[in-house]
């Protein structure tokens, strides 16, 4: 496949916060509230719906329980809303964990007080906005389409590698989605039947045997002594046996996922990013090599693997990124 060479240069005001004053432009369709949710973090932004962030506030999670988390959230889109210098008219939240996204209920999310919780109606009563509720992978798989390394592309797939792995493939400018219009998990493809159990029960999906603290434990168990997944990578560059091999199993597993979802939708470009993704200089060219290994000759020679351009501090995009997809879906069901 083809390496990430130079990558196109994105829009510099992107994601960043700008100053107030000076006739700033509004966006003619109204400002967003735009919330990316994390069992730890949360980062929220008043932004416009090309990704620029007037106001960004970030906070630890309130995920002792569910009264906390939910009056966090009402309070930091009142007070961006209160920052606001023109109509706001939406708030969109990136979350992890399983979707119901027709009424926008969180089924269930690991690390927070969520179960079955309308999430998506219980912020519209409290803040009298429409809202909008999405996957963080979805979110962000949406995000390198609208302003990032596959920005302007209407096909492509991205793959998120940090704690866990998740990600998603877009076709045709629409996030492919299952029955129920169910977010897939990319992060639970199988590929080592008889590796370790996965948190979801089943054995050997990717994220269990790829993710950064697989890695870490696959690495202790062929005998390093890396305490952390700094260290891990540390030793691998070093050339220690174990750090090595574990970062080589990782990267193919990997590979295999990339070349299952081109044989499914023949995506031009992959884009990787991730926690893992970013600190991991090793995984990542060991990735694109096994890719090349195993993938098809035409997919060798036409498809594009890339890292993200999307900074960390700018993950509240994701959930700009699902506002978009929601709208632009709701225009294609009331035109069909």
């Amino acid at each position: 496949m083809v390496a990430s060479g130079e990558l196109p240069t994105a829009d510099a005001r992107v994601g960043e916060a700008q100053p107030e004053g000076n006739g700033r432009a509004v966006d003619r369709h109204g400002l967003v509230v735009a919330i990316d949710v994390g069992g730890s973090k949360i980062a929220a932004a008043l932004a416009t719906r090309g990704g620029v962030a007037l106001h960004v506030r970030r906070v630890a999670t309130a995920n002792e329980n569910l009264d906390a988390l939910m009056k966090q959230l009402t309070g930091l889109v009142d007070a961006l809303v209160a920052r606001a210098p023109g109509e706001v008219d939406a708030v969109a939240l990136a979350v992890p964990g399983t979707l119901d996204h027709d009424s926008g209920t969180v089924v269930a999310a690991a690390n927070l007080p969520w179960k079955n919780t309308p999430l998506a109606e219980v912020l519209r009563r409290r803040t009298g906005l429409r809202t909008t509720v999405g996957g963080d992978g979805e979110g962000a798989t949406l995000a390198e389409g609208h302003f990032g390394a596959a920005k302007g592309r209407p096909n492509y797939a991205c793959l998120l590698v940090g704690t866990g792995i998740g990600g998603g493939v877009v076709v045709d400018g629409v996030l492919q989605r299952g029955v129920g219009r169910r977010n897939p998990e990319i992060g639970h493809m199988i590929v080592s039947p008889q590796g370790p159990r996965c948190r979801c029960g089943a054995r050997g999906c990717v994220e269990a045997v790829s993710a950064g603290p697989a890695i870490l434990e696959r690495a202790r168990e062929l005998g390093s002594s890396a305490a952390d997944g700094a260290a891990v990578h540390v030793a691998a560059l070093r050339g220690e046996p174990a750090a090595t091999r574990a970062f080589a199993e990782a990267s193919e597993y990997l590979a295999m996922v990339v070349v299952s979802l081109w044989r499914l939708f023949e995506p031009p470009v992959f884009v990787f990013g991730g926690g893992v993704i970013a600190a991991s200089e090793i995984l990542f060219t060991r990735l694109r090599a096994k890719i090349a290994e195993l993938a098809p000759p035409r997919a060798s020679r036409e498809v594009a693997v890339l890292r993200t351009q999307l900074p960390a501090e700018t993950s509240f995009l994701a959930a700009v990124a699902l506002q978009l997809q929601e709208e632009a879906r709701k225009a294609r069901v009331a035109t069909a």
